[in-house]
């Protein structure tokens, strides 16, 4: 009991009654002003709500999610830091990811954490719910997880990821971490989210000759070889050298920076009752916004988050064009459905097909 009221403390803003937790939110109605003030007072609950209102596909929601980008506060972009973490099952991302948090805590940051898992075939919902195994960070004040399901979406993220990270910043979160569901090489959309990219390997697991392969490989601006500790601390140093020999033969993805290759131990204790890392994690954090500082010397910060940005905005008009496709109303149905027939009897060929198709859609979409 004493830990559930623990928890529930640490969702409260300063001075927040806690009966203000319990307030309904409709599910076809937010209030965004109570959401907005809720967020910068810190109140966690009110940002998880907000971010579910951005994954919501219920187009009555729509200008609620612009009023709510409208209000969050404008932060200056350079302070913040969105870091990819992705990698093979088994490679031990949550529990890297939760060292990797607990140090960045202790050096004053406040870190986001956005979980993305498989989603269930039923619900639609999460199915690992990785804010259980990282239970330490999640119980602290400076830390938000959110576990959220792709739904089907390509390349290991949610379709609303982006606006997601961008919703954390906005609510004073000056490091986004980005967890990939974890399904290998296909894993590449991540990149065009993040400022830099991790790819988390196990000496374990098998990955040696895989990660040579072009893929998330060249995309990588750091590769950790995680679970350096043990029996696996020379398979490790091995794999390092391998990789190091690896990234010679490919071209690096930024002019201002050679990707790294470090091995690392996720592994931690409790020393009078603080948290202790070991200290590769701190040579990973090192390593990291080494990689930020050459990024902003570079003059590269500011035009990768303008690209960012505009490639959110084409992903959402694909996304919006899809939607029309698969939720049409019955107008636009039956003439999707007229036109898919004249193409199979072979009375259209496929591209006019696709033209009459996209015809009809922007008539609909007017």
């Amino acid at each position: 009991m004493a830990a559930v009221l623990r928890c529930l403390a640490l969702y409260r803003g300063p001075q927040r009654p806690l009966r203000a937790l319990y307030r309904p939110f409709s599910s076809h109605n937010y209030d965004v002003s109570r959401l907005l003030k809720g967020i910068d007072q810190g109140n966690r609950l009110a940002l998880s709500r907000a971010i579910t209102l951005v994954e919501s596909t219920n187009m009555k929601h729509e200008n609620d999610v612009i009023e709510l980008f409208e209000g969050l506060a404008e932060k200056d972009e350079k302070k913040s830091f969105r870091i990819g973490i992705t990698g093979p099952p088994g490679a031990g991302k949550s529990t890297f990811i939760e060292s990797l948090g607990m140090y960045l805590l202790s050096r004053g940051h406040k870190v986001a954490v956005l979980a993305i898992d498989p989603s269930s075939s039923r619900t639609g919902g999460s199915l690992l719910g990785d804010k259980t195994r990282m239970q330490d960070l999640s119980m602290e004040p400076n830390a938000f997880i959110r576990p959220s399901p792709n739904r089907g979406h390509l390349g290991g993220i949610a379709h609303s990821t982006a606006e997601s990270a961008m919703v954390c910043e906005g609510a004073g979160y000056d490091i986004t971490i980005i967890e990939t569901v974890g399904v290998g090489q296909s894993e590449t959309a991540v990149a065009d989210l993040v400022d830099g990219l991790v790819l988390l390997l196990s000496p374990a697991g098998g990955d040696d000759l895989q990660g040579m392969k072009k893929g998330i490989v060249e995309l990588a601006d750091i590769i950790i070889i995680n679970k350096a500790d043990g029996e696996l601390a020379t398979e490790a140093k091995r794999m390092r050298r391998d990789y190091l020999n690896a990234l010679d033969l490919l071209r690096a993805r930024h002019s201002f920076w050679r990707p790294q290759v470090l091995t690392c131990s996720s592994l931690r204790s409790t020393q009078q009752d603080k948290y202790v890392v070991d200290p590769s994690i701190k040579d990973s954090v090192e390593t990291m916004f080494k990689y930020r500082d050459s990024l902003v010397e570079s003059n590269s910060f500011e035009k990768l988050r303008a690209e960012q940005r505009d490639m959110l905005m084409w992903s959402e008009v694909k996304w919006r064009v899809q939607q029309l496709v698969d939720h049409p109303n019955r107008e636009l149905a039956a003439r999707v459905h007229q036109i898919q027939e004249a193409v199979k009897s072979r009375r259209l060929v496929p591209r006019h097909g696709a033209k009459q198709i996209v015809t009809a859609l922007i008539k609909h979409a007017a």
